[in-house]
Order: structure tokens, then C-alpha cells, then sequence
């Protein structure tokens, strides 16, 4: 665990370093967008899926039962 902690240390004080010989200010901005953002859109196209497919078969459904009760004869089994 201290030797871990010194690596942590060690990259603090590189990183101290860069900004003092760069000029450059620390930032409390992040840089990276975050991950949820990506999956809440994902799920989201998960879901649109869902509904199509789930409108598809009910539309299925309802066809088969037409052509049974008004009885589409011409219309082959197989």
C-alpha cells in the first residue's frame, strides 16, 4: 500500500511540475463527458425497438385473425 501511494505522490508532483514550467492553471472542468449519457441514449433506442416490434406482432396477430373469420380463401395455407 506505501509503495502505491508513493506512485500516486510521484504523479502528483510530475504533473505540478508541467503546470509550473507551462504556465498553465489547473481546471476543475472535466474533460470527458460522462458515460451514462451514452447509455441513457442506448436504452432509448433499446426501447424504440421494442415498441416496433411488439406493434409488428400485434399487427400479425390481428391479419391472422382477419383471414380466419372473414375466411380469405384464396389466399394458399402453405
Amino acid at each position: 500500500m506505501n509503495e502505491t501511494v508513493a506512485n500516486i505522490m510521484n504523479g502528483l508532483e510530475k504533473v505540478s511540475a508541467i503546470l509550473e514550467t507551462t504556465g498553465m492553471e489547473p481546471s476543475m472542468q472535466p474533460t470527458m463527458q460522462p458515460t451514462i449519457i451514452g447509455a441513457e441514449e442506448l436504452h432509448e433506442e433499446d426501447a424504440n425497438a421494442a415498441v416496433f416490434l411488439n406493434i409488428v406482432l400485434i399487427i400479425c396477430v390481428l391479419v391472422s385473425y382477419l383471414i380466419k373469420e372473414y375466411k380469405i380463401y384464396y389466399l394458399p395455407e402453405r
